[in-house]
């Protein structure tokens, strides 16, 4: 795994830019599905890259599911050429591990490079009745397990909050994952949950 992330510091570090680029092509792997805030991120890395290195291409590739498990699961049998990528999320990689759902180990992922930080928002479609913060609690203790909340993945970030959430406010909501941000996105828009614990980009 070293390997497979060692391009990811080598790749944003400025003093490598001036040394050299690649001479193929990247292959940067994402754990979940195009159009969610993981794809948001590897796109502007993928600009990033090309004015740093343009005789190159950076390809997303898409490897969605069970939380980012699936690529996770698969990510140390990729080659270990230094031109594999793989994009991580925590709390993910500590959280799915430590419940036992998943065939990989904290341990077997060395992150090589941070470069993105994300809070969280609670959201809510713009047809809601819920339009405040205090709307939410009031309807949350009012009908304790009607009020449910999409969000990206189990054991994730947004589950996470979801369960953090519920804790501080002595609340019941139900939690509702997604394969990632953009799937939940059709459903916030399409009124099927109501609401989501997601991201500040998804927010905006």
């Amino acid at each position: 795994m070293k390997r497979l992330l060692a391009l990811l510091a080598f790749a944003f570090a400025p003093a490598a830019f001036a040394q050299s680029c690649p001479e193929k092509n990247l292959m940067y792997w994402q754990a979940f599905p195009a159009g969610g805030e993981s794809d948001i991120s590897a796109r502007h890395q993928q600009f990033v890259l090309k004015k740093k290195c343009p005789a190159i291409e950076t390809i997303i590739q898409y490897k969605p599911g069970v939380g980012g498990a699936v690529m996770w699961n698969q990510m140390n049998a990729l080659p270990g050429d230094g031109l594999n990528i793989v994009g991580i999320n925590l709390p993910h990689i500590v959280l799915a591990p430590f419940e036992g759902q998943v065939q990989y180990k904290t341990e077997d992922i060395t992150p090589t490079y941070w470069f993105h930080y994300t809070p969280d928002a609670l959201v809510v479609p713009e047809s809601s009745p819920i339009k405040t913060f205090q709307d939410f609690l009031r309807t949350a203790k009012e009908e304790p397990g009607k009020l449910t909340l999409g969000g990206s993945g189990l054991n994730s970030a947004n589950h996470a909050a979801h369960e953090r959430l519920d804790s501080e406010f002595g609340v019941k909501t139900l939690y509702v994952p997604f394969k990632g941000t953009g799937d939940m996105t059709i459903a916030v828009a399409g009124g099927h949950v109501s609401g989501a614990m997601s991201y500040t980009a998804f927010a905006i």
